[in-house]
């Protein structure tokens, strides 16, 4: 379905800031996109629930690049080691061995978000940011 792009984004952030997450919108890009925006919504919210349990807090915004509309969810933790990223969209992988709820769930997030934004027609990546923590971003057709 056509959807702006901005006001899930901003919507997600206001519910999230609502439940007492430190998440803010930092910018939006103006676009409507074509996608399954439950499947988009639900992705962004595994990204953001990572974000504030790992990092404390999270920022969203949206840009648009060649020919692509990219949403980005950026936190200020410590990053990941760079040889583990790819293996942390795999079912149960996480950083901590233990499978402990306490210490950060069973590392099934990372894989729903991946499978959610392939449903809604897009590819989501996840670097190590240059200034500290992590980036994902889930990029969609324009």
């Amino acid at each position: 379905a056509p959807t702006d792009l901005d006001s899930l984004v901003a919507a997600l952030c206001e519910d999230a800031a609502d439940a007492g997450q430190p998440v803010r919108f930092t910018g939006g890009c103006g676009r409507i996109v074509r996608t399954r925006p439950q499947a988009l919504q639900r992705c962004l919210a595994n990204l953001v629930d990572n974000a504030v349990k790992h990092a404390g807090v999270a920022a969203l915004s949206c840009a648009r690049t060649e020919g692509r509309v990219v949403v980005a969810v950026r936190d200020h933790g410590p990053g990941l080691p760079p040889d583990r990223i790819d293996a942390l969209f795999e079912p149960f992988a996480r950083l901590d061995p233990s499978r402990s709820r306490d210490s950060g769930g069973v590392g099934l997030g990372l894989t729903i978000a991946r499978r959610m934004a392939e449903r809604a027609g897009a590819t989501l990546t996840l670097a190590n940011h240059p200034e500290s923590g992590l980036i994902a971003e889930v990029s969609l057709p324009a």
